[in-house]
């Protein structure tokens, strides 16, 4: 699915959401984004290349930079798990 992008690169549109949705589905996976790290730069480079190469085989994302799909990835993460400590706690 290819995702259509603004003048400095972000990503637009209806797929954009679709995109962003998909991501913090890969940042809820306990197995790829493990809870059990204390901040997003502890989880395993090979995990975070596993990510982006699932999110690559289904988004035509050729034009975003991985730096973005990266941190949108890291904030998810960091915000599903406050959510899960605020609950837990």
């Amino acid at each position: 699915m290819p995702v259509p992008v603004n003048t400095i690169g972000e990503p637009i549109g209806k797929e954009a959401a679709t995109l962003s949705s998909f991501l913090g589905i890969l940042a809820h996976d306990g197995i790829l984004a493990p809870l059990t790290y204390h901040n997003w730069k502890h989880v395993p480079d090979k995990n975070k290349v596993v990510m982006y190469h699932i999110v690559k085989l289904k988004f035509d994302i050729a034009t975003l930079d991985e730096l973005l799909i990266m941190n949108s990835l890291a904030k998810k993460w960091k915000r599903w798990k406050s959510v899960l400590k605020k609950g837990a706690f």
